[in-house]
């Protein structure tokens, strides 16, 4: 493939199919059918990289074993440090591309000015496309060699790593499954889903505070070990749905009444909101109209220093000093416009000073309406504090009968 094949083609040009980052094509990750128990992943995960990864070369492929869990299929390390290298020297040539055509552009741009008008504006459009071209080749060049320098297996393992460390709420994202269930089988899943309903569980027992136990109940809603993100994300099976059938409607049931009180809450914040920085506007609206004349007149004096000094300069004297001349002229126009600014500053300031006040008095009435609703919010959530944790509790003792052995 020539440098102009890649300038007006890039990276996905036929030409370029037998080097083009096709990384998702080449590599294979699986799950192992017979993967380790969650116990048993938790100490491999524990262990050096090198002992965690194991190696088969196959001629330009390589199989990876990760874990005792995961199987990789991907090139070989030579196959991807070649490519590594093409992708440098391609580079390196559209830098040298885009280089080229910023110097023939100032050249052309040169040509137009000076010797041949219609000429010269042709070649600089020409210049310009190729060097806007080949900088951006370069830099899909360098996209290129990013992705082609990561090295899959060690990848996966940091990431199973990340989750075992972390623990289960890693694999969402507000509320939305991050891809972990590439890299992780159904029993780790679940298992790290239980270690982090115990976790939870453990905190609504020891949650004494009203703060505390509204913060819980909140929680529950949106990222606890019952919300269904997490029960997606575990992998629950038609299996636990069944048996836990009866606890997951309670769940739901007080799950429902708290979600209308939050959405009451919300309603009622955005509805403040709105009406208190649609004042805000109209009072910003009216400060402008007030300012406005202040503003012209500083125009028109700032306009009448630009008149005389420009006059003052070319009516200089034509013998004498005439740079002193030229420096006295500007020092003087420095310092009339300086306390131009400044008388201008001072009125802005006064005008403004009584609208910046209504501003503020309507941010802090806006802060103490939003404390306001939170607080009442919080006392109509706190009745449902036992019922949420109680429905939680029972669902753990329940899970921990029929399911956990299996982990």
């Amino acid at each position: 493939m020539s440098a102009v094949d890649f300038v007006l083609e890039g990276p996905s040009g036929d030409s370029f199919e037998t080097v083009d980052f096709g990384r998702k094509e080449e590599a294979q990750v699986s799950l192992l059918e017979s993967g380790p128990s969650y116990s048993d992943s938790r100490k491999e995960v524990s262990k050096a990289l090198n002992e965690r990864i194991v190696e088969i070369i196959r001629e330009d492929r390589s199989q990876f074993i990760i874990d005792n869990a995961v199987n990789v299929i991907d090139v070989s390390k030579q196959t991807r440090q070649s490519r590594i290298e093409f992708w440098e020297s391609r580079r390196f040539e559209m830098y040298c591309v885009g280089a080229t055509g910023l110097a023939g552009a100032m050249g052309s741009a040169a040509l137009a000015m000076f010797g041949a008008p219609i000429i010269g504006v042709a070649s600089l459009a020409v210049s310009i496309f190729v060097s806007v071209m080949g900088f951006k080749r370069a830099g899909q060049a360098s996209e290129q060699i990013n992705q082609w320098q990561i090295d899959l297996p060690t990848a996966i393992a940091a990431e199973r790593k990340e989750v075992f460390d972390r623990g289960f709420l890693v694999a969402l994202s507000n509320g939305v499954p991050k891809p972990y269930t590439v890299v992780l089988n159904q029993l780790e899943l679940l298992g790290l889903h239980y270690e982090y309903f115990c976790q939870f569980v453990s905190r609504l027992r020891e949650a004494v505070t009203h703060q505390d136990r509204v913060r819980l109940i909140e929680a529950s809603i949106s990222k606890g070990p019952l919300s269904p993100e997490a029960l997606k994300v575990a992998q629950f099976s038609a299996q636990h749905f069944q048996y836990l059938s009866a606890y997951l409607n309670a769940y739901n049931q007080v799950v429902g009444d708290i979600q209308r009180i939050m959405g009451a809450a919300r309603e009622q914040q955005a509805a403040m909101r709105r009406e208190i920085e649609g004042r805000i506007a109209q009072i910003e609206k009216e400060k402008k109209e007030a300012l406005q004349p202040c503003q012209e007149r500083f125009n028109l004096q700032k306009e009448r220093l630009d008149r005389q000094r420009l006059e003052a300069l070319r009516n200089q004297p034509q013998e004498g000093d005439i740079a002193a001349y030229r420096k006295f002229i500007e020092q003087e126009y420095k310092d009339a416009l300086r306390l131009l600014e400044i008388n201008f500053n001072q009125e802005k300031n006064t005008i403004s000073r009584p609208f910046d006040e209504q501003i503020r008095r309507e941010r802090e009435l806006l802060e103490i309406y939003s404390k306001n609703i939170d607080n009442f919010k919080a006392e109509q959530l706190l009745p449902y504090f036992n019922p949420i944790a109680q429905v939680q509790i029972d669902t753990l003792a329940e899970y921990q009968r029929l399911f956990v052995q299996a982990y």
